[in-house]
């Protein structure tokens, strides 16, 4: 189908270019990040996932934007970081994924990044040094990692690989029928992105490469089919209750198992 072959060509060349002509519109508006902050984390409280509906709405208010990063805001990325891998690790993942393609726009240059991004926002000394180090580690593991041109680096890599074990551990466990059901209606999507993505690709790096696909789209002001809609929606949806049932699991809270 169409949608398949739309959300699986967005290639890292598209990527970088649609990050930076959207980082050369977005420059206008610098100036508002303060009160950018405040509005993001207001509506992220507001869009938390109710723990018995909508578990996917934070993730299609999102893809509707098109995008996670605002790039007038980078001195509050971090904040964005820590809060999202709290909230919903899904979106942590997809926003760290947009990090990545933005420090390639810039080459993986700490000091044009400097140059060129990070001063025009204001921040204190303090929080200068901050982020300034926060994008070097960055770039000190892509580089390390060689995935200055494409790829994940290891520590999105392996919460990406402990999705997958979380998710073959709800579909064996028979205590989740709710998840099983939704992902039955997932898995036709999947066999399809599987056929015409890389089939060597876990099921959940192809249903987040799906929604990344997505947004790369919507930064290109394409169209998005109802069919493609259709799809990404219900990858959404199964996605968004992974991730719900990934902080469970990280508190302490997920039984995976019937008590004997």
């Amino acid at each position: 189908s169409d949608w398949s072959s739309d959300v699986c060509s967005s290639d890292l060349v598209v990527r970088a270019d649609m990050a930076h002509r959207h980082h050369q519109r977005e420059v206008r508006h610098i100036g508002h990040c303060h009160h950018q902050q405040n509005h993001w984390f207001a509506r992220h409280r507001l869009l938390r996932c109710h723990p018995h509906r909508n578990h996917f709405q934070p993730l299609l208010h999102l893809l509707r934007r098109g995008f996670l990063i605002s790039y007038n805001q980078p001195p509050i990325s971090m904040l964005i970081a820590q809060e999202l891998r709290k909230k919903n690790i899904v979106e942590y993942l997809l926003y760290m994924w947009q990090v990545e393609d933005i420090l390639r726009v810039y080459g993986c240059n700490l000091a044009k990044i400097e140059r060129e991004y990070l001063s025009r926002f204001e921040a204190n000394d303090e929080q200068r040094e901050e982020i300034v180090d926060w994008y070097a580690n960055l770039i000190t593991m892509m580089n390390k990692e060689g995935k200055r041109e494409q790829g994940h680096l290891e520590i999105n890599h392996i919460v990406e690989m402990q999705l997958q074990e979380l998710h073959e551990a709800l579909l064996q466990s028979t205590r989740f029928p709710f998840y099983n059901a939704t992902y039955y209606k997932t898995l036709p999507f999947i066999v399809e992105l599987h056929n015409k993505g890389n089939r060597t690709l876990g099921e959940i790096e192809t249903c987040l490469n799906a929604l990344y696909g997505t947004m790369m789209l919507r930064l290109q002001q394409k169209h998005i089919s109802e069919e493609t809609q259709h799809a990404v929606k219900q990858i959404t949806q199964m996605l968004g209750m992974l991730s719900d049932y990934y902080q469970k699991d990280k508190q302490g809270e997920l039984k995976l198992e019937e008590d004997i």
